[in-house]
C-alpha cells in the first residue's frame, strides 16, 4: 500500500513494504495531501512499493493508502 509522506519524513521503513519511488499527487504542492505522520502538517508525496511502481509504469495513476480510507491520484 502506498504511503503519504513529506520530504522531511520520506525515509520510510516498513516491515511489509519496501518503498522504491515517490510520485507527486495531482495538484502538488498546492495539494490537500498531507504527510501521514501524526505530528506533521507538511504537504506529502505518495511513496509506492515495488508492485505499485510496476503498475505506475504500466499507466496506473490511482493508488490506495492503508485502511482503504481514500484513493489518491498521481501525475
Amino acid at each position: 500500500m502506498a504511503l503519504a509522506r513529506c520530504e522531511i519524513h520520506k525515509k520510510i521503513k516498513s516491515i511489509k513494504n519496501t518503498y522504491v519511488c515517490a510520485k507527486e499527487p495531482v495538484g502538488y504542492p498546492e495539494t490537500a495531501l498531507i504527510c501521514g505522520r501524526p505530528d506533521c502538517k507538511e504537504v506529502a508525496l505518495l511513496f509506492l512499493n515495488t508492485q505499485e511502481k510496476k503498475l505506475y509504469e504500466a499507466g496506473a495513476r490511482i493508488f490506495s493508502i492503508p485502511t482503504h480510507a481514500a484513493k489518491l491520484c498521481v501525475k
